[in-house]
């Protein structure tokens, strides 16, 4: 049975927290939405709030996953990362990370890369 796009994309979610956790971050939500936009994982890294896109892919054939997360994207989490923020009263550090998953090269961490 061939899973669908979501359940590939939560699939892939849950092995992100599970490998931030590892490297000592702290579960806060997960797929938060507001208009347009979405944040798949919203983790705490000691007094920062770190809001992470994950993408993943089977295969390196067509480029890396990291390199399909476009400007717009980083917008459209952005702009929705403002929004959680004013929801939580949030007024600390923040940061914006990619955790990409690929079949053939395992995971690989970007911090910071607004």
């Amino acid at each position: 049975m061939k899973l669908s796009k979501v359940a590939i994309g939560r699939e892939s979610e849950r092995k992100a927290i599970h490998f931030l956790e590892e490297k000592g971050y702290v579960f806060v939500a997960a797929n938060y939405r507001y208009k347009r936009g979405e944040i798949d994982l919203i983790m705490r890294e000691g007094d920062i709030l770190v809001f992470v896109e994950v993408k993943s892919r089977k295969s390196d054939a067509y480029g890396f996953p990291e390199q399909w997360v476009s400007a717009k994207k980083i917008n459209l989490i952005q702009q929705t990362a403002e929004e959680y923020m004013i929801q939580c009263h949030w007024f600390g550090r923040i940061r914006f990370d990619i955790v990409a998953l690929s079949g053939e090269s395992g995971f690989c961490h970007l911090e910071d890369v607004s």
